[in-house]
């Protein structure tokens, strides 16, 4: 199980010896600080990438602290955590052409990330994105593929149980332009007959194998409406 922190405290009654300056009990506790961070790194526990914090100070050496202070590293398991997702959406998603794996994009703060995941801030906000037209009606089953309805959702659920450092959420969003991808155009517009209100059904679609040549009245998106986007949202738990 992956750690996002990890806090080792000098209290005056552990490291403060008559014995010892103050300059060798520094050095004695960044020793220690620097062997716990080593061992839950070689362990699996936390990722290679850190930030470390030396009584709030980022970037300081661990000799710097003082008595009753802490030294807290900040482990970044970004790249762990996206790329486990990544292949979860994968396996989850249609593999008839090849289009909706390839389609997935990470986002960090509404903009598609082109950068090494391990790069991402800790306190970011992160969306694994599918932009294709219909990846909204593959997530809430309007139409059936290879793969069961609500590839998300259950992605989702899987991610939640690997991954306590993290918390998972399934969204839909809006997209700009930014994020078009294999020839579709974001955000997609609903076009032609969608302004009927009794449009007819098409063959891979719930209603038309529920043996409803139209769509039901009321619950329909209308003409010139943006689409929605499922993704998954991803946290880390402070």
């Amino acid at each position: 199980m992956a750690s996002n922190h990890l806090t080792v405290a000098r209290t005056i009654r552990e490291f403060v010896d008559a014995s010892l300056s103050p300059e060798a009990s520094a050095a004695r506790f960044a020793a220690i600080a620097r062997a716990r961070r080593d061992e839950v790194i070689q362990s699996g526990q936390a990722s290679e990438r850190y930030d470390t914090f030396v009584d709030g100070r980022q970037g300081a050496r661990e000799e710097t602290t003082r008595p009753g202070g802490a030294v807290e590293y900040r482990f970044n398991s970004w790249g762990e955590i996206i790329r486990a997702a990544l292949l979860e959406l994968a396996m989850a998603s249609p593999q008839d052409s090849g289009d909706f794996i390839r389609a997935w994009m990470v986002a960090v703060n509404g903009r598609p990330w082109v950068g090494e995941y391990e790069d991402i801030p800790m306190d970011a906000d992160v969306i694994i994105v599918n932009p294709l037209p219909y990846a909204r009606k593959v997530e809430v089953g309007a139409i059936t593929l290879s793969v069961p309805a609500h590839p998300v959702e259950r992605v989702r659920q899987r991610m939640m149980r690997k991954f306590r450092n993290a918390f998972f959420s399934k969204t839909f969003v809006f997209l700009p332009a930014s994020f078009a991808t294999l020839g579709y155009e974001t955000p997609y517009i609903l076009k032609g007959r969608y302004h009927d209100p009794l449009f007819i059904a098409g063959r891979r679609e719930r209603a038309f194998k529920a043996g409803r040549r139209f769509h039901a009245p009321g619950k329909i998106q209308q003409r010139g409406q943006q689409v929605s986007y499922p993704g998954l949202s991803i946290a880390m738990n402070r």
